[in-house]
């Protein structure tokens, strides 16, 4: 469910402004929507804090765990190690610059650049050149040319002759150092950067204490930020936020007792209202997803989590489509639940796992797969050998593509109602469904019925003249028409999409017993056989359950996100409810 927002003005007196943030923090309630860009000095100085204890903190996290310590002085510390971190920086810059340079002139060799410098004095000029291999036969009889070696039928060569002459060929300028200097000057720097990091890593012990003032400047510049993007009147300031109807009676306790002046009125369409998911927690379990995509309705759009879960249960179970890989995935969640349990409050997507890899195992029950199919068969049998059957499976996932787009139409007519506009979406549903035989018809090859011809002339008329309702019946007739003729196409490919269930689950079960097949034809006749198939079945079978996680998201999170959201209408254009509250001690 989508909580209700109320949209508020809160006004105070200009001087009284950071005393009530401080307040308003306290009540932790109001998603605060910027008056103007947020930029002042204390912003531009927070950030450049925040920089810096960032940079630490990810140093000293990357060091070993010493005993910590308290801090004093850390403004001064802090200096300290970012102009430490700087000159490692720099120098391990320096060294990627000239392992470059080593590689270029790797296979030149080793030669004094004093050497080039003595020559000049004796009245010789030396100089390295490209000159195609071809033209070497060309060069003037005063001039000595060496060839060091040939890429790509260029040579590059040494070029010697009695003074400054002119050649018509590319020159090669010399490095600033010899190749050993550049070797010599890399294991320098290399052992620089270990004696620096050394030094710093020995402020490790202050890795908490920076980590407690990060946090906090996280909070003042979330507090200067709020301060600095209030609007102003006169002698006034005010601001801007949205807050859940429900704690709005605790909001305006909190203007009476600080003598705020405060508006609470509805949003309009054209605010910016975040959004505030809230249902059962066994419904909760799938924000984890939403999380993960970054995606949210947007608060006036639909909130889908329970047929998004329910679906995705299944779309797992079909795309996994393997008892074991479950069990394997259940074991897996099992103890990174028990190893995490005291670092993670929110155990949903723990909860998440528990359920996906349940219905991986019920599936593979049904099925009869464990591990794959192959060999266990004749000594395990599918508990619903229908399941098995090629034909059967993609009517399954026609079927199962129908129904879940049917409850994005009906969902959508139960809105729309009582205008008229939801009879074009029970056109929508015919039609929905006669492309479900359709699909049966072209791919399975099954005779189609004769009443799927009255599903589309019944939806079509529907669709036409009562899907987008207007004063002017012509022009609404019209938009129909056009709402037909880009629509229906797309409702036969979203419903034969859903054949990617079968098709990414039969490959999965294809794999499986491919290293099956490969492991027992190496068999455990010694040692060495014994390992090799114990290794072809361990990586084969770990290869495969990745392949099957990497389709959840391509395939399974997919159909929920595209094409049923899609039917829907929605374009998870959410803003996240992210209330100004007091996170830390400022």
């Amino acid at each position: 469910m989508i909580v209700s927002m109320k949209k508020i003005f809160l006004i105070v007196q200009k001087k009284d402004s950071l005393s009530t943030l401080d307040a308003l923090r306290h009540v932790g309630v109001v998603h605060i929507e910027n008056e103007k860009v947020p930029e002042s000095a204390n912003v531009i100085l927070l950030k450049e804090q925040i920089g810096k204890l960032k940079t630490a903190v990810e140093f000293f996290e990357s060091q070993p765990i010493l005993t910590q310590e308290p801090l004093n002085d850390w403004e001064e510390l802090l200096e300290e190690i970012i102009r430490d971190l700087h000159k490692i920086k720099q120098v391990k810059d320096d060294i990627k610059k000239r392992k470059t340079q080593i590689a270029k002139w790797e296979r030149w060799g080793d030669f004094n650049l004093a050497d080039f410098a003595e020559l000049r004095t004796k009245g010789l000029c030396a100089r390295l050149f490209k000159i195609p291999v071809k033209q070497l036969s060309n060069l003037p009889s005063d001039v000595i040319c060496e060839r060091i070696f040939v890429q790509e039928k260029v040579a590059y060569c040494l070029v010697v002759c009695k003074e400054q002459k002119s050649l018509p060929f590319e020159e090669v300028a010399l490095p600033n150092l010899s190749l050993s200097d550049m070797k010599n000057a890399q294991v320098h720097d290399a052992t620089s950067i270990k004696v620096m990091e050394g030094a710093l890593a020995k402020d490790s012990f202050y890795l908490n204490e920076f980590k407690d003032i990060l946090d906090g400047k996280i909070a003042d510049l979330h507090v200067q930020e709020v301060l600095a993007g209030m609007g102003d009147a006169e002698e006034f300031s005010y601001l801007k936020g949205f807050c859940p109807n429900e704690v709005c009676p605790q909001l305006q306790a909190a203007a009476k007792k600080e003598k705020w002046g405060l508006i609470v009125e509805d949003p309009t369409d054209d605010d910016k209202i975040p959004t505030l998911l809230r249902n059962p927690k066994w419904i909760d379990m799938i924000k984890p997803v939403f999380s993960m995509m970054n995606i949210l309705p947007g608060y006036k759009e639909l909130d889908i989590s329970f047929f998004f879960l329910a679906f995705l249960s299944i779309f797992f179970g079909i795309l996994i489509g393997d008892a074991g890989y479950g069990f394997v995935f259940l074991l897996a969640t099992f103890f990174a639940d028990k190893k995490a349990s005291s670092k993670i409050k929110d155990k949903s997507p723990f909860f998440l796992m528990y359920v996906l890899s349940s219905c991986a195992i019920v599936w593979g029950i049904l099925t009869g797969t464990f591990f794959g199919q192959a060999w266990i068969a004749g000594r395990v049998n599918p508990l619903l050998p229908w399941l098995r059957n090629d034909e059967n499976m993609q009517m399954l996932c026609f079927l199962i593509g129908a129904i879940h787009l049917s409850i994005a139409h009906l969902w959508r007519g139960i809105i729309k109602m009582p205008s008229v506009a939801a009879l074009g979406e029970i056109g929508w549903l015919f039609i929905l469904w006669g492309m479900y035989f359709v699909a049966k018809m072209l791919i399975l090859g099954q005779a189609l019925p004769s009443f799927v011809m009255t599903f589309f002339i019944g939806g079509a008329f529907l669709v036409v003249f009562f899907s987008q309702p207007k004063k002017n019946i012509l022009k609404g007739i019209a938009l129909g028409v056009g709402d037909l003729l880009m629509s229906v196409v797309n409702m036969f490919t979203d419903v034969v999409s859903y054949i990617r269930l079968f098709a990414v689950g039969l490959a999965t079960v294809a794999v499986a017993d491919a290293f099956n097949q490969m492991a027992l034809e190496i068999g455990f006749g010694n040692v060495a056989t014994g390992l090799a198939t114990a290794l072809i079945l361990v990586l084969g079978h770990l290869l495969n359950i990745t392949l099957g996680a990497m389709a959840i998201l391509v395939h399974g999170i997919r159909l929920n996100v595209l094409e049923f959201s899609s039917h829907l209408n929605m374009e998870w254009s959410g803003i996240a409810y992210n209330p100004f509250k007091k996170t830390k001690k400022a």
